[in-house]
């Protein structure tokens, strides 16, 4: 290959000095012209002003009144030719043309003059207008009286001088800022004007001066030629004397430095005790000192590599065993309960680092619950890992206790309060489903909000008030929410990487993309939900990093757990109130068989007597027929009446804080059965009203 020529770096700033003074010459001249010809060109306009200000004064205002509007006549048609000839050569009007011509010579300008403006003619200007001349003199006095007009002749206009014509003439008043310069055949001149104006203020004339400018252009050439040289002389002293003092104190030592770094690469990276040698006491030295330091430094490094990169490998497997560890103890195969034929459930989390802070789980509580855990805890990597393990084994325990959600919740958050020093917390959504009846018990501690699909309609959110974190304040208390899931009915958990997830433009995901893509695809099973929903967030993202885990987890209902019953009894009862008593006896009868609790039979036979009082004032029927099945921990009690179609559980919740006189008619004994029972159910069918009340119980201890 053919070798690079170089170019030494005394060159190159050599050449630069020159250049730059070379720029700054150019400059500086250039910026000295310009506002040398500003001021110039201020001052003559000025000028000019002050001497149509004093032709203003010095003309007989009636008299340039009467031109005037003979000129505006003559414009209009209304002034014949003849009548204009008189004018023109009437004694006052050659007087007054002689004292402007005396003027114009006394003040030493190009010439004055008095025009009218046809205002209309000169604002239809269109570019490319042909035989546009909205100026009509009434005066002219220019140096060359054979080219000068006189009262009624036209002359054409710049059109960049419209506007400030136009406002001129409106107001009378002059545009400080605005002089006006113009290269014509009649020379070189500064144009300043005044307008004219009534008794009434209105406009009727301007009066224009054109001040000769030829004496600028001298003035600036000889500027120009005396800066010019003065720069240049300074700029080539300064830059020898500049290049001098670079060469000796620059150059010289950086040649140096740079050898010996060149020297440090090809003698095997040996340590330089020239560079120790330079003493510029600037920057240059440190340079020399900082490029020693950093040899010694990189011979240390090369030493200690090796081992870092040992180590750095040893931690990454150890990070990967930390990972495997952690997907290890989420549920990770699917189907997660073959034999179930109930539901479908998949989920999935996808950390963004080695190890992450979310986490999902589900797993049975018994044989007729569910248990579906969704979290994410604050932070990132190996400490929110470590939280993570401690929150999800505090919550399944307290749920194979049978405790409620919020139970579990209120005394798991008192347990992560302790000697929580870090300051770390934990959102969790926890949800209890029966197998059975498909309800849903749940608690949100300052998740994200979950969304559900019913009998395949689209997915929506499903909103409550959000209770505080869990580990952020001990004696917390959680609020506990019913969803009653039907056959069909899906749900979708996930933590905030979803919704927060941004692109590379930082665009979140947000909400209603991630509500948009769930409802987008055909297949109803979890897995491919969960899947669909991945292939958006990497089709979303692109290239930009993952800050955040991402986890989410679906369900679907498929049917309902049938249970074997231990016992079973219907008895069938006149809707009469003498048939109370009866009633009782079979419930506390059932119940007795499997040995419920005290509390729990008082509660079914104090809402059996609610129902079936309704049955008997309301309903209309002829029979009714009780049905009492029992479980191991559960009784079911189902009313059959064929009355009047009504369902009671649509009936709003009283509200019990009104006082006795407030509060309306109706609806205190429902709001009793509901509170006294854990479900109440109602179907129409065949013609009859079915009410299933269920109450779940602990059996009495037998000896």
């Amino acid at each position: 290959m053919k070798k690079k020529r170089r170019i030494s770096l005394s060159v190159k700033l050599n050449v630069s000095a020159v250049l730059f003074a070379a720029v700054i010459c150019f400059f500086c001249s250039l910026v000295g012209y310009i506002q040398t010809r500003n001021s110039i060109q201020k001052q003559y306009n000025q000028t000019a002003w002050e001497i149509a200000n004093v032709a203003a004064n010095y003309l007989d205002e009636e008299a340039l009144q009467v031109y005037s509007i003979a000129t505006r006549d003559y414009v209009k048609g209304n002034l014949s030719e003849n009548e204009r000839d008189s004018i023109i050569h009437s004694l006052k009007y050659q007087e007054t043309r002689n004292l402007l011509f005396d003027l114009r010579e006394g003040m030493g300008v190009n010439d004055i003059y008095i025009i009218y403006i046809n205002i209309p003619l000169m604002n239809s200007y269109q570019d490319g207008m042909e035989d546009w001349n909205p100026l009509y003199y009434i005066f002219d006095c220019y140096a060359d009286e054979s080219l000068s007009y006189v009262l009624g002749d036209t002359g054409p206009m710049n059109p960049d001088f419209i506007e400030y014509v136009d406002r001129m003439w409106e107001t009378g008043e002059r545009t400080e800022d605005f002089y006006y310069i113009s290269h014509s055949a009649y020379g070189y001149n500064t144009s300043a004007f005044v307008a004219l104006q009534d008794s009434t203020g209105e406009t009727y004339a301007l009066i224009g001066v054109e001040t000769p400018m030829t004496t600028i252009q001298q003035a600036l050439r000889q500027y120009v030629i005396f800066a010019v040289l003065i720069a240049v002389l300074l700029c080539v002293l300064l830059t020898i004397i500049y290049t001098i003092y670079l060469t000796r104190k620059t150059i010289r030592p950086i040649n140096k430095v740079s050898q010996e770094a060149l020297a440090f690469v090809k003698e095997d990276r040996v340590p330089s005790k020239e560079l120790a040698m330079i003493k510029t006491n600037d920057e240059i030295e440190t340079l020399a000192q900082s490029l020693l330091k950093m040899e010694n430094d990189i011979v240390e490094y090369i030493d200690n590599i090796t081992s870092i990169t040992r180590e750095k490998e040893r931690i990454g497997a150890e990070l990967d065993v930390a990972r495997h560890i952690q997907g290890s103890m989420l549920p990770g195969i699917f189907p997660a309960f073959p034999e179930l034929k109930e539901f479908d459930l998949h989920a999935s989390m996808t950390p963004a680092k080695e190890v992450g802070g979310d986490f999902y789980d589900f797993f049975l509580v018994d044989d007729t619950h569910l248990a579906l855990v969704m979290a994410d805890v604050s932070g990132k990597g190996v400490p929110a890992a470590l939280f993570m393990v401690i929150a999800k084994t505090l919550i399944k325990n307290r749920c194979q206790l049978g405790e409620s959600p919020a139970e579990v919740l209120m005394k798991v958050n008192d347990q992560l309060c302790e000697n929580n020093e870090e300051g770390m917390f934990v959102t969790v959504w926890l949800g209890l489903y029966n197998l059975v009846t498909g309800q849903l018990d749940y608690a949100n501690a300052g998740h994200e909000h979950p969304a559900v699909s019913r009998n395949g309609q689209p997915f929506s959110l499903v909103k409550e008030k959000a209770n505080f974190v869990l580990a952020g304040m001990p004696g917390m208390k959680y609020q506990e929410h019913s969803l009653k899931l039907e056959k069909g009915d899906r749900l979708f958990l996930y933590t905030d990487g979803i919704p927060e997830a941004t692109n590379e433009s930082l665009e979140a995901f947000g909400e209603e993309r991630m509500i948009r893509i769930l409802n987008e695809i055909d297949d109803k099973s979890c897995q491919s939900l969960i899947d669909h929903m991945k292939a958006s967030l990497d089709s979303f993202k692109g290239e930009a990093e993952q800050f955040d885990d991402i986890t989410m987890l679906a369900l679907r209902i498929d049917e309902f757990k049938k249970v074997q019953a231990q016992f079973m009894d219907t008895i069938r009862v006149k809707p009469n109130l003498d048939n109370l008593e009866t009633l009782f006896s079979f419930v506390e009868s059932c119940l007795a068989k499997v040995s419920c609790d005290d509390k729990s039979v008082n509660h079914c036979t104090v809402a059996c007597d609610e129902i079936f009082s309704n049955i008997v004032f309301y309903s209309g029927a002829d029979i009714v027929e009780v049905t009492c099945t029992t479980e191991k921990d559960r009784v079911f009690i189902s009313f059959k009446d064929n009355g009047v179609q009504y369902d009671p559980t649509k009936k709003a919740e009283a509200d019990v804080t009104l006082d006795a006189d407030e509060r309306p008619i109706g609806g205190l004994g429902i709001h009793i059965v509901r509170r006294m029972m854990d479900d109440v159910r109602y179907e129409y069918s065949d013609g009859f009203n079915v009410l299933t009340l269920e109450k779940r119980f602990t059996p009495k201890a037998t000896h």
